[in-house]
């Protein structure tokens, strides 16, 4: 059965990026495919035969739940974000539901809550994975999108997943009958001794805790400059166990029930990680022990009956045994059938997988145990243990000689025999999903050159039953340039290195033009890191479109290859692969000239970072330029559970060595270094001590610290600094205008939904929060004239931006706006009700501190201040019991708002300037106490029409027609859903005349509502169905304003007899707007004008080339009586004008353009549009 997809036919996007199958029985399912002409068609599969039947509406197969795209099991963390998609929920159960979506770590995020009946259409992406939970847990499936446009009915229940692994630092509750047999047998022991984690054995006769020796960790300290609130800098402190430091210590305590007396054990103490006790047969135990440094691991068999300890596992090596980091691999997996574990090493050379007996009292290391997978190619991940049918699912790496070695396959190994069923053979990087009963597994594999291939495959022997459908770019514009792979052998000769290059897109292998290189390089040893998988959009497009070639390359040192490989990286995190990474550039250079390998540059973030200014530091002879955010520039100075794992313990020169900041002398070429002042990964300090040792080097570099940033690359103002230094280093040879750059690179397992704000909006809040630090009374006429020409040059600059990408910015500025009157009209009342506050805002204005002050004439004034407080705080009038009152309310804040601001400039002088404390400071004290006391309640009255808005729209605040939504404000769910509701039955039920006086108490209701519940911190959702209400709103308007006017009635003047009512340039851009197209009616007829004389202009060229000469009517018949008709020989250029790209020109004009205080306050020049710092930030 093929239906009308919502989506446009010509809307560019790639189609059949997911597939997902809905089971009928063992043999059968049907899913849902994409038509290249962008049609939806239900396909029914019978997984036996192979046959695919496109269902018709007579056909069997799909019934009448084949949209509700929801299945058992435990729901998969959301993959890589493809294209933007919608998923409409539909709550057609009897229960509340609850749905939520899952992150890449299978994290649930909590989204829209649905009421019986009710749907919601959520905003996600392609591969996303969601869950819908009833408000009783009932357990509704989950859904992974596997299309632009998709709905999801919540109907079926199943039963509930497995429960989830507990978040990091969340405990298990302790029986209460442990904790009573606890307390009973720990009495003799010292009382100072503190015990954790104790566990019953299942046959009750032994108790066992960790007797914890607490470390002296050291804590790390950053600095908060400017907190949201204003004010003082924060310190804030943590602690931090960095390389080498003390850790806590665990000894293992046992109590016989029976006789309440200890086991006396020969355990060694734990030193490394909280460790955990495993009961097997009643009362024996397995623990797990990481020495210190990972070079030895241990398996323990406890029989505290016996007080007998024994190794099953012990493993030493000379490097490191990869038990940190590890991805999907676990070092023990344990098995229902308690005398097995398997167990994953890479004593071999690769990570393989060995079966353990614990019934036997040998050692066993890895020469002696089963091995369940051996060979030359290495284990990723453990999927499925069936042990009745002992048999293992995996996902293997390198499998394949003649593909990357990093694609992920699928094979099934006997636990036993080790034979090995390869159930995927396609050339590209494996996804997966099984049938209930395993006997099929539908997959899908893909590069970053090739869309996914969906097929369904046997498992019995692999074989393939029918290729489900291709993915494949729709759509009018361009498919993007696809990254090109490459390989070329590293430092050795021998080993095959892999990488990416991404050209630009005016690249042409033919031409001769050379363009500068840049590396995107993040060399963690924990995995491999070039992208394998396809996306839609494109890679690194924000340097790419600046003329730059970027590559990214899996050097030696990191994960996923050989021991040997991954070897590489021990004690020598400095090497980060840069023999490798250079040489495979170099044949990369051979086989592509454009490459310019004497303009390279690179960047990274975290261990990106370090590896980005090693680069510059051991290799500065190959690499010119670099940026490097929040590097761990010293692994001394960075958590030890991380580099502890790659540089070893104890910590030994071989960390010097490694070190940026003991090699800073070394620097050649031009550095840039990010970092943010709240790094809680990357304690700042690391950066700062390479500045300092850099300086002391009397090295050239720039260095931007950002106030309130934390662990990233800068975040918008980073990224727009990193292009910058490098085109200004490396000078690519025709630069792009900056009007043209694309959004900059992320990971797109990082995507959320519904994500509106853009680079734009960002800065503005940045510069609008900084405006309210500087200024941070909300009546100080100071702020009120800053903001005011604040919002006026924001207006002016966001004029010029696409009206949809830019729409969320406009409300921020509107919602700005209506708070700016609200604040006026507040500082009226306040000026008429308690006078005296003039002089608190004038004493405390930000400028006068540290000026000169008269001590006598400040010591009168706040004697005289003081009695009026206390005159103010005694007068009935102003105690008379508050009602709820939204004015009220905002008068409680600006008086809260008093004693802070008044609070802030006492202490500016207070126990500083010994004069302000003899004359002025125990009066103060005084009156910030009363301020802090005082909560007026002034005399109703109605504010001034004419300070900021028409007197229909203060009526329309106040008034009967204001809607009452304080029920909102105080739930702690979703509250737009409910709030539609009842806007779309009070617009039914109010008079076609009566209608624009509501509408408009709609528009200021809405608009109080996000000041009493802050917009940020609304569900994603609320924030979309906010915006689309407000549109609403505005558009109901306009059209009820421009019914009002005269109607022109028009006759065409050709003859046709065609008449009608003229609709007039304001509604046309009304529903312009309404359609999101961002464009007045004179520049479509520009367009279309533009657009047919290109066409004649192509069409005469084409008729001269025929010997037409200008006559293309005639050249037109000629073709048309043509057997073979000619093209135009080319294709006219295109021109700037031409092209409408609203993320590019958000970012020409908004995420470059800042506003200055001092040019506000001159209120005499624009928004600047050269590349400056956010708005006060430094002035």
């Amino acid at each position: 059965m093929t239906v009308p997809s919502n989506a446009r036919a010509d809307q560019t996007r790639t189609i059949n990026m997911r597939l997902t199958p809905h089971w009928i029985d063992e043999d059968h399912f049907w899913f849902e495919r994409t038509t290249p002409s962008g049609e939806t068609e239900i396909v029914n599969v019978d997984a036996d035969s192979g046959s695919l039947t496109v269902a018709t509406d007579e056909s069997s197969g799909a019934t009448s739940n084949q949209t509700s795209g929801f299945r058992g099991g435990k729901a998969p963390g959301s993959g890589a974000a493809d294209d933007d998609a919608e998923v409409t929920f539909v709550n057609a159960s009897k229960k509340t539901v609850q749905t939520y979506w899952i992150d890449s770590s299978g994290k649930r995020v909590p989204y829209a809550k649905l009421e019986p009946g009710k749907s919601h259409v959520q905003h996600t992406y392609v591969g996303h994975a969601w869950e819908a939970v009833g408000d009783d847990g009932t357990y509704f499936g989950n859904i992974v999108v596997s299309r632009s446009k998709q709905s999801a009915t919540i109907e079926q229940t199943f039963p509930r997943p497995a429960n989830r692994s507990r978040r990091r630092g969340q405990r298990r509750s302790v029986p209460d009958n442990v904790r009573d047999q606890l307390l009973k047998l720990s009495e003799p022991l010292d009382p100072d001794v503190m015990l954790v984690s104790p566990s019953m054995s299942p046959d009750g006769k032994f108790l066992a805790a960790w007797k914890i020796t607490r470390a002296n960790t050291e804590p790390v300290f950053t600095i908060e400059s400017s907190p949201a609130e204003g004010g003082r800098a924060k310190l804030i402190e943590r602690p931090y166990a960095l390389p080498g430091d003390e850790m806590d210590r665990y000894d293992l305590v046992v109590w016989n029930v029976a006789d309440a007396k200890t086991v006396n054990l020969e355990m060694p103490t734990i030193d490394f990680r909280r460790p955990r006790i495993r009961w097997r047969r009643g009362h024996e135990m397995l623990v797990e022990k990481v020495d210190r440094g990972h070079q030895r691991f241990r398996l323990f068999s406890i029989n505290p009956s016996t007080a007998k300890v024994r190794t099953p596992i012990d493993e030493s090596t000379d490097t490191f045994i990869w038990t940190a980091h590890a991805g999907k691999v676990p070092l023990v997996t344990y098995l229902d059938n308690e005398d097995e574990v398997i167990y994953a090493s890479e004593k071999s050379g690769y990570r393989h997988l060995y079966l353990v007996d614990l019934s036997s009292d040998k050692v066993q290391s890895t020469d002696t145990m089963r091995p369940i997978t051996q060979g030359d190619y290495l284990v990723r991940e453990i999927i499925h243990i069936d042990e009745s049918e002992r048999y293992a699912d995996l996902v293997v790496g390198e499998y394949y000689d003649d593909q990357d070695p990093y694609h992920r396959h699928l094979i099934r190994v006997g636990i036993d025999d080790g034979e090995v069923i390869s159930l995927t053979d396609g050339d590209g990087d494996h996804e997966f999903e099984f049938s209930e009963d395993r006997r099929y597994v539908i997959v899908n594999h893909s590069r970053v050159d090739s869309p996914p291939v969906h097929e369904l495959r046997r498992t019995k022997d692999g074989s393939l039953v029918a290729t489900l459908a291709e993915a494949k770019r729709i759509g009018d514009e361009a498919p993007p340039s696809l990254p090109t792979r490459f390989a070329a052998k590293g430092r050795d000769g021998e080993t095959d290195i892999w990488g990416i290059i991404c050209f630009p897109e005016d690249y042409d292998a033919d031409r001769a033009a050379q363009y500068p290189v840049i590396e995107a390089i993040y060399a963690g040893p924990h995995d491999s890191h070039v992208p394998k998988r396809y996306r839609a959009g494109k890679w690194f497009g924000d340097l790419t479109s600046l003329g730059f070639i970027v590559v990214r390359i899996d050097g030696m040192g990191t994960a996923n290859r050989s021991k040997a490989f991954h070897d590489v990286c021990w004690h020598n995190l400095k090497d980060a692969g840069f023999p490798d990474r250079i040489a495979w550039m170099k044949t990369a250079a051979k086989e592509h000239p454009a490459m310019d390998l004497s303009r390279v540059g690179i960047f990274g973030t975290s261990a990106g970072g370090q590896n980005a200014c090693g680069a510059l530091l051991f290799h500065g002879d190959f690499y010119r330029a670099a940026v490097a955010s929040c590097g761990c520039h010293d692994n001394r100075m960075d958590k030890a559970s991380w580099n502890e794992q790659w540089m070893g313990y104890p910590v030994g020169p071989h960390y010097a060595e490694s070190s940026n900041i003991d090699n800073a002398g070394n620097l050649q070429g031009d550095l840039l270094l990010l970092v943010g002042e709240l790094d809680s990964n990357v304690p700042p300090e690391s950066t700062l001590r390479l500045v300092d040792a850099l300086i002391k080097e009397n090295k050239r570099f720039d260095f931007l610290m950002i106030p309130g940033m934390g662990h990233s690359d800068g975040g918008a103002y980073g990224k727009q600094r990193t292009r910058e230094f490098f085109v200004e280093k490396l000078k690519p040879n025709s630069p792009p205008s900056q009007s043209r750059v694309s959004a900059s690179p992320i990971d797109p397992t990082d995507l959320t939904p519904s994500t509106i704000a853009a680079d734009a909006l960002k800065l503005y809040r940045v510069d609008r929060d900084l405006l309210r630090r500087q200024l941070p009374l909300s009546i100080d006429p100071n702020r009120l004239r800053q903001t005011e020409l604040f919002l006026s040059k924001w207006e002016d600059a966001v004029s010029t931006l696409d009206e949809a990408e830019a729409l969320e910015l406009r409300e921020q500025i509107e919602s700005d706006r209506v708070q700016l009157a609200r604040n006026k009209v507040s500082y009226q009342r306040w000026l008429s009700n308690a006078p005296f506050v003039q002089t608190i805002i004038e004493r405390c204005e930000p400028d006068r501190r540290g000026t000169p002050v008269q001590y006598a004439e400040l010591a009168t004034e706040l004697e005289t201040l003081l009695r009026q407080l206390e005159a103010a705080i005694d007068n009935e009038s102003l105690t008379t019991a508050p009602s709820k009152n939204i004015v009220r309310e905002l008068d409680s804040t600006v008086a809260s708002e008093l004693g802070g601001v008044f609070g802030s400039w006492r202490r500016f002088y207070a126990d500083y300037d010994p004069q302000f404390d003899w004359w002025a400071n125990d009066t103060a004290t005084k009156v910030e106490e009363k301020l802090k006391q005082w909560r007026p309640t002034f005399p109703e009255q109605p504010a001034s029409p004419s300070i900021s808005q028409s007197p229909n729209e203060q009526t329309a605040m106040f008034g009967p027609n204001y809607p009452d939504l304080s029920p909102f404000e105080k739930s702690q769910g979703a509250i737009m859903p409910g709030i539609m509701r009842q806007y779309r039955a009070d617009i039914r039920s109010v008079k076609k005349h009566q209608r624009s006086e509501r509408l408009r108490g709609w528009q200021n209701a809405l608009e109080l509502l996000t000041a009493n519940r802050p917009f940020d911190s609304w569900p994603k959702h609320d924030q979309v169905d906010y915006h689309r209400l407000r549109e609403d709103i505005r558009y109901r308007l306009a059209v009820l304003d421009l019914a009002d006017a005269p109607k022109v009635i028009a006759k065409s003047s050709d003859g046709s007899g065609i008449q009608g009512t003229v609709v007039g340039r304001d509604r046309l851009l009304l529903e312009l707007r309404r359609e999101l197209i961002d464009h007045t009616p004179e520049e479509l007829i520009a367009l279309a004008e533009m657009g047919y004389a290109n066409c004649r202009a192509e069409m005469v060229r084409a008729s001269q080339e025929m010997g037409f000469g200008d006559d293309w009517q005639a050249a037109v018949e000629k073709i048309k009586n043509h057997a073979r008709p000619r093209r135009p020989a080319t294709k006219p250029d295109s021109k700037d004008g031409e092209r409408f790209d609203s993320l590019a020109a958000s970012e020409g004009h908004v995420d470059r353009r800042t506003v200055r205080r001092k040019e506000l306050a001159d209120g005499n020049d624009e928004p600047c549009t050269t590349i400056g710092e956010p708005f006060f930030h430094g002035r």
